[in-house]
């Protein structure tokens, strides 16, 4: 298996290609908004704080629909397509929005050792 942080940003590098291909500028966008908030970029910050995305997307979208489709169409999606684990994102995004940040990385951490 990769080394994990090797791992985390072919994962990285993936959604950032997948969201520019889906919603172009998005990425360059919602990273303002991220920097401003968190002094982070969006797509680092899923890998260090997950809960901390998804409450700064619920903050700049006002509205937890929209939050959670975002955060699973837009992150979680193609995370799981990376991983080999379409339908995890279910299971991340209520880790998510849990605040069970260690839970999150743990689960995919697991993941990555199984590949």
């Amino acid at each position: 298996m990769k080394e994990l942080g090797s791992a985390f940003n072919d994962i990285k590098l993936y959604i950032k290609r997948y969201i520019d291909s889906q919603v172009p500028g998005y990425i360059a966008s919602i990273d303002n908004v991220f920097l401003k908030e968190t002094g982070k970029r969006v797509i680092d910050l899923l890998f260090e704080e997950p809960s901390k995305v998804y409450q700064v997307l619920r903050k700049y979208y006002g509205s937890e629909v929209t939050a959670d489709f975002a955060t699973l169409n837009l992150f979680l999606k193609p995370l799981a397509i990376k991983i080999g684990r379409i339908g995890i994102e279910e299971q991340l995004l209520v880790l998510m929005k849990q605040g069970k940040d260690k839970e999150f990385l743990e689960l995919l951490r697991k993941c990555l050792a199984r590949q």
